[in-house]
């Protein structure tokens, strides 16, 4: 799949809504501009293990705890579904980003696997969820 072309990225978009529950959240300040976003959904293959993914935030907000708030909320919701842990992969050369996750609860399982689409070595980060 083609993911510059718009058609493809909806039909992708759109196979990922129709396996529930998916939490896409957005963050946009009373402007309405885009500043951050957050992707959280059930592993297929093992739906108590929610999976994180697109957590990003626009560098000129970063600093402001956007992206915890995403993370929790993410969390949250996944929570709420069912999910007793969590896991995410993460860009195995960025210090600054493995202790954010760290801090937030998040420890590297020591794995290495490399993204699908670019071939980049990413480490695996896991947590438990706590029963609210």
């Amino acid at each position: 799949m083609d993911l510059a072309e718009p058609a493809a990225l909806a039909a992708e978009i759109g196979e990922l809504y129709r396996r529930p529950p998916v939490h896409l959240l957005l963050a946009r300040p009373a402007t309405g501009e885009l500043v951050g976003t957050v992707l959280g959904k059930p592993r297929r293959q093992q739906p108590q293990v929610g999976q994180i993914s697109l957590l990003a935030v626009a560098p000129s907000w970063q600093g402001r705890g956007i992206g915890s708030m995403l993370l929790d909320e993410a969390v949250g919701r996944l929570r709420a579904t069912g999910c007793s842990s969590g896991r995410m992969y993460v860009r195995a050369d960025d210090a600054g980003l493995h202790r954010f996750y760290e801090k937030r609860g998040w420890s590297a399982t020591g794995e290495i696997e490399e993204e699908p689409a670019t071939g980049q070595p990413e480490r695996v980060f896991v947590r438990g969820f706590a029963v609210a």
